[in-house]
């Protein structure tokens, strides 16, 4: 309840129609200046932008040794860690 309480609060504070208006206009002023500044585009023509083929086949190889480790890790530690009763 008091989670709700604090929700409600935020909304009713943040909704009030001052702080809208003052969001309005700073979105409209910025609007006006993105219009005047000037578009900066990069073009390097003597380079070339390529993807390069990763191959998922070992690295799903290295992650299954990795968990394979892991758990005969485990299980060593667990039976590390078993006492042996008196019989």
């Amino acid at each position: 309840m008091f989670i709700l309480n604090k929700i409600e609060n935020w909304i009713e504070s943040y909704s009030n129609s001052e702080y809208i208006d003052e969001i309005k206009t700073q979105f409209l002023k910025s609007d006006e200046i993105i219009k005047t500044l000037p578009i900066l585009k990069q073009q390097h023509p003597d380079h070339m932008y390529t993807s390069k083929p990763i191959n998922t086949g070992e690295i799903t190889k290295l992650l299954e040794q990795m968990k394979q480790m892991r758990i005969s890790q485990g299980i060593s530690q667990s039976i590390e860690s078993v006492e042996m009763s008196d019989l």
